[in-house]
C-alpha cells in the first residue's frame, strides 16, 4: 500500500490542480451553454501538438507547448469573434465543426508519421501517471496567475456568462471580454492537454460542474460542490487504476458519480419516492448482472493475428536482452552520437529516434550508477524504442533506486506491450513482486504470440522452472504450463520470498 501510494502521489497532486482550475471554468462553460467548447479548444491544442511532433519536437518539450498554445489561441479568437448578440447560427455549432475539422486534420498529419497513430492515442487518452515534479510546480504557478487574473475579473466574466444581456445593456465589451476568456481558456487546456489528454481534460471541466449544477444554484455551493466531488473520484480512480489506464478509469469514475448524482436527484424530485427507488434499484440490478456477464462469458481470445516467428522462451536470464524483436530495433542512427558522455547526453535530446536509442545503448554500457536519471528520464521518453532500451538498461543497472519510476511505468496498461514486458522484467529483476500479476497478464493477453512467450520464460525462471514444453503458448501444453505457474507465484508465501 505504501508503495502505491508513493506512485499515485504525483498523479494525486496532477488531479487537484486540475480540478482546482476546470470546475471554476466549466460553471462558466455550462452557464454560457458552450459545453464543447473545452474539447474543440483541447482538440485544436492537440492538432498543434501533432504538428509539432511532425516538426520534430517532443510532446513534452517546450517548442510543442508553443505551438499548441499558438493554435489554442487562434481558437480564442474564432469563437469570441463568433459570438453574437443575436445569433442566426448558434455558436455551438460553429464550436462543433471546429472539433470535427480540428480532429480530421489530426489525423491526417498523423497518417504521415509511422508513429503517428500513438501520438493519437496518447493526446486522446493521456499519460498523467507520467506527471513529473517539474511540470506540477510549473503548472500550478501558471493556473494560480490564471486564477487570480479572474479573481480580478470577476464580476465581468460572471456577468457575461450568466446574464449576457445585462451585460450588453450595460455597454460592456462582450466580445473583447470574451477573447480574455477564451485566452485564459485556452492557456488552461494547452497545459492540462499536455499532462491528461483531450478526454480526461474534457471530464474534468464538465462532469464536477454538471454534478454541482444539478443540486445548487449559488456559486459558492456550486465550486465547493464540484471541488469536492472531483477530488473523491480523483482519488478513487487512481486508486482504482493501479493496474489499468489511469485516465480512462478517472473518466469512468466520473460517469458513475454523474448516474449517482443524477439519480439521486431523480428520486429526491419524484412524485412518488418509492416507485422512483424501486426502478432505480431495479436498473442497478440490470447494470450489475450486465456487467456480471460480460466479465463471464466474455469471447475467449483464441489465435492472435500477427504473429512472430520463434522466440527463444528458455534463453536468457531476468536481465532483458539487449536484443529484441520489439520496437527497439536496431535500425542505424541518422548521424553519429558522439562518444562523450555529455555529446551522448546531447544525443538523448535529438529529434532522430535511432539516434536517442542509440545513445541510451551507448550511455547503458558504460555501467556506471550515475547514469540512472539518465535513463528514467529515457523511460519518459515518447518513443517506444527508446523506453524499452532505458527499461533494459534500468534493469541491468541493479540499482532499486530506480523502482519508483519503474513501478510507475509497469501500472500504464496503455504502454506498448514489449516495453510492458521490459519494464516488468527490471522490476522483476530488482526483487519486487509488483512484477508478477503484470507478466501473467502479459502471458494471457499481449497481442504478440513472442512477448507471450517471454512473458512466460520469465515467470518460469521466477519460479524456479524448467523452460516451457511447447513454443505454442496457445497449445493445450502452453496453458496446462501457464496454470502451473500460476499456482507456483500465486501464493503468498512464494511473492514474499521473491521480493526478499
Amino acid at each position: 500500500m505504501a508503495q502505491q501510494l508513493q506512485v499515485l502521489f504525483l498523479p494525486f497532486l496532477a488531479c487537484l490542480i486540475l480540478t482546482g482550475i476546470h470546475v471554476y471554468l466549466g460553471i462558466h462553460v455550462i452557464s454560457r451553454k458552450v459545453i464543447f467548447v473545452d474539447i474543440a479548444l483541447a482538440q485544436i491544442a492537440a492538432l498543434g501538438a501533432t504538428v509539432a511532433f511532425l516538426l520534430g519536437h517532443d510532446p513534452r518539450s517546450e517548442g510543442a507547448y508553443y505551438i499548441s498554445l499558438g493554435f489554442a489561441i487562434l481558437a480564442a479568437i474564432i469563437f469570441a469573434l463568433t459570438r453574437a448578440r443575436h445569433e442566426r447560427v448558434p455558436q455551438e455549432a460553429v464550436i462543433g465543426l471546429t472539433y470535427a475539422t480540428a480532429s480530421a486534420a489530426a489525423i491526417l498529419l498523423a497518417d504521415i508519421s509511422p508513429h503517428g497513430a500513438e501520438h493519437l492515442h496518447d493526446l486522446l487518452a493521456g499519460s498523467i501517471v507520467w506527471v513529473t515534479p517539474h511540470q506540477i510546480i510549473k503548472t500550478a504557478v501558471l493556473y494560480s496567475l490564471i486564477g487570480l487574473f479572474h479573481m480580478v475579473c470577476r464580476k465581468r466574466f460572471l456577468l457575461i456568462s450568466l446574464d449576457p444581456e445585462a451585460a450588453f445593456a450595460r455597454g460592456i465589451r462582450v466580445r473583447l471580454w470574451d477573447f480574455f476568456f477564451y485566452l485564459s481558456f485556452g492557456v488552461v487546456i494547452t497545459s492540462s492537454v499536455q499532462i491528461a489528454g483531450v478526454l480526461l481534460v474534457f471530464c474534468y471541466l464538465v462532469a464536477p460542474a454538471v454534478f454541482a449544477v444539478m443540486f445548487f444554484d449559488g456559486l459558492k455551493a456550486r465550486l465547493i460542490t464540484g471541488w469536492t466531488m472531483a477530488t473523491i473520484v480523483s482519488a478513487v480512480g487512481l486508486f482504482f487504476s493501479y493496474d489499468r489506464p489511469s485516465g480512462p478509469t478517472i473518466m469512468v469514475g466520473f460517469a458513475i458519480a454523474l448516474a449517482l448524482g443524477g439519480t439521486i436527484r431523480a428520486i429526491s424530485h419524484a412524485p412518488s419516492r418509492p416507485r422512483a427507488l424501486a426502478v432505480a434499484t431495479a436498473s442497478l440490478a440490470l447494470a450489475i448482472g450486465a456487467g456480471w456477464l460480460l466479465v463471464h462469458f466474455r469471447p475467449g481470445t483464441g489465435a492472435h493475428g500477427e504473429e512472430v516467428a520463434d522466440a527463444g522462451v528458455g534463453a536468457g536470464s531476468l536481465d532483458p536482452g539487449a536484443e529484441s524483436p520489439g520496437p527497439g530495433g536496431s535500425t542505424a542512427p541518422e548521424h553519429e552520437v558522439g562518444g562523450s558522455m555529455d555529446a551522448l547526453r546531447r544525443a538523448l535530446k535529438d529529434t532522430h529516434e535511432n539516434v536517442r536509442v542509440a545513445a541510451v545503448r551507448q550511455i547503458a554500457s558504460s555501467a556506471d550508477p550515475r547514469i540512472l536519471p539518465d535513463m528514467i528520464e529515457a523511460l519518459h521518453d515518447q518513443s517506444p524504442a527508446v523506453r524499452e532500451q532505458a527499461a533494459s538498461a534500468l534493469g541491468r543497472l541493479g540499482n532499486r533506486s530506480a523502482l519508483p519510476a519503474l513501478l510507475q511505468g509497469l501500472r500504464n496498461k496503455d504502454e506498448d506491450e514489449w516495453v510492458r514486458l521490459r519494464i516488468a522484467q527490471a522490476v522483476a529483476g530488482l526483487g519486487d513482486a509488483g512484477a508478477i500479476p503484470v507478466l501473467f497478464d502479459l502471458a494471457r493477453q499481449a497481442d504478440a504470440k513472442v512477448t507471450r512467450l517471454e512473458a512466460i520464460g520469465t515467470l518460469a525462471r521466477l519460479a524456479k522452472m524448467t523452460d516451457p514444453p511447447t513454443s505454442d503458448p496457445d497449445s493445450p501444453e502452453g496453458q496446462a504450463f501457464l496454470q502451473k505457474l500460476d499456482r507456483t507465484l500465486s501464493g503468498d508465501g512464494k511473492r514474499q520470498r521473491h521480493g526478499e
